[in-house]
């Protein structure tokens, strides 16, 4: 929004902001309907260190927040930079993946198969005002 104080990128102020934004979004609760997922990502190389947040899924509900999950579907690992740059759309999952830029550790599959949800996801949470 305007005259906002933009937020931090993967801050809490923006994790919260961005679940805030992803539940109001219909689309994303109709393809949330009984999936079950949480993935953990894990940032290195951030502007104060190294750090992981989650995003859980459940109920038809999405939820991105600071920190380490308990149990995972999956894990994503990658760069600040890198993630930055998915953020901002300089770079696609996939070309990402390809160039090793982002690992997976856990069910792959589980995340083809939620494609949709997690592109969704993604798209809302990067559709906010951010400085790097």
């Amino acid at each position: 929004g305007t005259g906002n104080i933009a937020m931090r990128f993967l801050s809490v102020e923006h994790l919260a902001a961005a679940t805030a934004a992803i539940q109001s979004s219909a689309e994303v609760k109709e393809l949330a309907k009984g999936v079950e997922l949480c993935i953990s990502n894990l940032i290195t190389n951030g502007p104060e260190g190294d750090f992981s947040y989650a995003i859980r899924i459940a109920n038809g509900s999405v939820e991105m927040r600071r920190g380490s999950p308990d149990s995972t579907d999956a894990q994503v690992s990658s760069s600040y930079d890198t993630a930055a740059q998915l953020n901002r759309g300089e770079i696609g999952n996939q070309q990402a993946l390809l160039m090793g830029k982002i690992r997976i550790k856990g069910s792959i599959l589980t995340l083809i198969r939620h494609t949709a949800l997690l592109n969704l996801v993604q798209s809302t949470a990067s559709g906010l005002d951010v400085t790097y």
